[in-house]
């Protein structure tokens, strides 16, 4: 086994973004400020993300026969992440996240799957028979078919390969799959369609967490968004890590920033809150810029961050 690699399983997109000074109501049309054209997709962030912080990254996906796949594929080329596992699908386009931003950098995305929903069980057999390329963790999202996610978390389990999976965006799964998850990690809104639980204050998040983990989880991460994230284990560890101030821009790409490198952190062998931390302030950074992969720290932007919030700890009254 590879212990220094990280198999990512997931979408790839180009993302089409326009920006608005605030979000359409219901049949109502507005004017864009401008349209911006640039790589994403869930699979496609967290890999790049894991491979910004340091990380040795394998993605597993799918991209069409159109003219937008060669500017997916070298992209990804560019975070040095080898493209000899994404497949071509001849008679598909390659998957299309439509984006609108707010002023306040919120979001709303609408996702055509296109090439990624394509992507079967056999691709990912064929990968992994090969003993070179067994990985050491593998990380899942839901933007590809839950088929190939629940082959490849019982794959895992079975050869002991640890997981996380980001349930994102939400849908139904069989319940005794959250059996082959180690580290569950989802924002609010799929807490709440996982759970049924309506999170308005701790104490929600308290019976929120202790659900999940009832699923069969052994770990589970909540992102808060600028209010941070909490953690919980089976074995009853709790971990609470606070926001991270900075201004946002654009808050398109943070979540897959935090997963991928709070992955990455954990396949370095960091411990458990420092690497919440790590990807707390990655995530937070990323919301700076327009963008998501573009947007995302290396490891030596992040380590200058922390020194300088350092510095202003230290030199801050009491």
């Amino acid at each position: 086994m590879n212990d220094d690699y990280l198999l990512v399983v997931g979408s790839i997109n180009m993302d089409i973004m326009t920006f608005v000074s605030r979000h359409p109501f219901l049949g109502e049309t507005i004017k864009g400020e401008q349209v911006t054209y640039t790589p994403g997709g869930k699979g496609a962030n967290q890999a790049v993300s894991a491979a910004q912080t340091g990380s040795k990254v394998m993605l597993m996906g799918a991209v069409g026969n159109d003219h937008f796949q060669e500017n997916l594929t070298s992209n990804l080329l560019k975070y040095n992440i080898p493209t000899d596992f994404v497949v071509k699908k001849e008679m598909e386009s390659s998957g299309i996240a439509f984006i609108t931003v707010g002023n306040s950098g919120e979001n709303t995305i609408i996702i055509y799957e296109g090439a990624n929903g394509k992507l079967n069980k056999e691709e990912v057999d064929l990968l992994l028979s090969n003993e070179e390329n067994m990985p050491s963790a593998v990380l899942l999202q839901n933007e590809i078919p839950w088929e190939v996610n629940e082959h490849i978390l019982g794959f895992a389990r079975y050869h002991g390969i640890k997981t996380y999976y980001n349930p994102a965006p939400a849908f139904s799964i069989p319940t005794k799959a959250f059996n082959d998850v180690d580290v569950l990690i989802v924002n609010e809104t799929e807490a709440v369609f996982y759970t049924g639980v309506q999170i308005k204050n701790r104490e929600d998040i308290t019976y929120a967490m202790k659900r999940l983990l009832d699923l069969g989880v052994k770990e589970v991460i909540l992102t808060l968004g600028e209010h941070g994230c909490i953690y919980s284990s089976y074995i009853g560890e709790n971990l609470v890590i606070p926001g991270v101030k900075v201004k946002v821009v654009d808050t398109t790409g943070a979540g897959d920033t935090f997963i991928g490198a709070f992955a990455s952190q954990q396949q370095k062998g960091e411990n458990l809150k420092e690497s919440l931390e790590y990807a707390s302030i990655a995530a937070a950074i990323t919301c700076t810029k327009q963008g998501a992969q573009n947007s995302m720290p290396t490891d030596v932007q992040i380590r200058m961050f922390q020194e300088k919030q350092r510095a202003i700890e230290i030199n801050s009254p009491n």
